[in-house]
């Protein structure tokens, strides 16, 4: 039997003990079914157990004592509905759209951003580890030519030397781009593969083989040509320059780059050269800081030079950009 409250009124009907609080008799309390109805509104004032008198609007959803479980009941119970009345739905704060919270797996914001930052860590990991690779695989060759300058290795070997052993290395570097990111994006010596560069003049055809020192291919299709030198030169750029322009006479739309050690042209000089060239060169990367001097090559072990991993990163860079073209 429930307690009444001291300042009811109260009258009998059919049986049955009504209480009141006014004059108009609004029934409050049923002594049968010992529930405290507004007749009006239906909503409950008084508490079984407590006696306190409540407030909560008719339909409205009970909150759990954890936040967390809360949400997880209108998600799953009411599809995140907070009053049935208006049909008003959870608005995430995360990319204010309606249905589920920002800890849900719903929220497109928090998946697009935890992929994103995966994507960019993978990339970022990549990148080293190519770029270390390289910078170790450089420094393997430059001191292999110091051994081999101490056992006395003639000018002109050690001259093959340094030119094959670049071209490798430019192929090596792309190889492991390639496997690293997974795309058929290949580097081959042109002496390998020379260009077919095909013209009509006057109804006939002509062919002409063309190649530089390494070509880029991505699916089958050359992107790039790369001219290897130890150390650049006005005579060196200016015959770089003209095979990058036969290509372009030819039809060709291709990246033209010049990847050295040492730089040994006058800055004057090359710049009269780009202009007569029509900067037809997109770039030179110098592995090794200053000048070169012929007085103190780098394969003597007193004066090799340490590598600029800066222009390293840069020639990695552009051979990944390749692969969006």
């Amino acid at each position: 039997m429930s307690t009444i409250p001291i300042n009811l009124n109260c009258y009998s009907m059919n049986n049955k003990t009504y209480y009141y609080e006014n004059e108009t008799k609004d029934i409050l309390f049923d002594d049968v079914s010992n529930d405290i109805l507004d007749e009006k509104s239906n909503d409950v004032l008084f508490d079984d157990k407590s006696n306190d008198i409540l407030e909560e609007k008719s339909n409205d959803i009970s909150h759990d004592k954890s936040e967390e479980k809360s949400i997880d009941l209108l998600e799953e119970k009411s599809n995140d509905i907070l009053d049935d009345k208006s049909k008003k739905l959870i608005q995430c704060s995360a990319c204010r759209e309606y249905g589920h919270n920002k800890r849900n797996k719903k929220c497109p914001s928090k998946i697009n951003t935890i992929n994103t930052s995966v994507n960019i860590i993978d990339d970022n990991l990549l990148f080293e580890q190519i770029r270390n690779t390289a910078e170790v695989e450089l420094n393997n060759i430059m001191e292999r030519w110091c051994y081999n300058y101490e056992n006395n290795y003639n000018g002109g070997r050690m001259r093959g030397d340094r030119g094959a052993d670049l071209e490798n290395y430019i192929i090596s570097v792309v190889s492991n781009i390639s496997k690293m990111y997974n795309n058929n994006i290949k580097a081959i010596k042109g002496s390998e593969k020379k260009e077919k560069l095909q013209i009509t003049i006057d109804d006939d055809i002509y062919v002409k083989e063309h190649q530089v020192d390494v070509h880029i291919y991505l699916n089958n299709t050359l992107i790039s040509v790369i001219e290897s030198k130890a150390y650049l030169d006005s005579c060196y750029y200016e015959r770089a320059c003209n095979d990058f322009n036969l290509f372009k006479k030819y039809g060709y739309t291709i990246k033209n780059y010049v990847f050295t050690l040492e730089n040994s042209i006058n800055d004057i000089t090359k710049k009269i050269i780009d202009f007569e060239n029509s900067k037809i060169c997109d770039n030179i990367f110098y592995m090794l800081d200053g000048k070169r001097s012929s007085s103190k090559p780098i394969y003597n072990k007193d004066y090799k030079k340490k590598i600029n991993l800066d222009n390293l990163s840069n020639f990695i860079k552009e051979i990944i950009n390749l692969t969006n073209i």
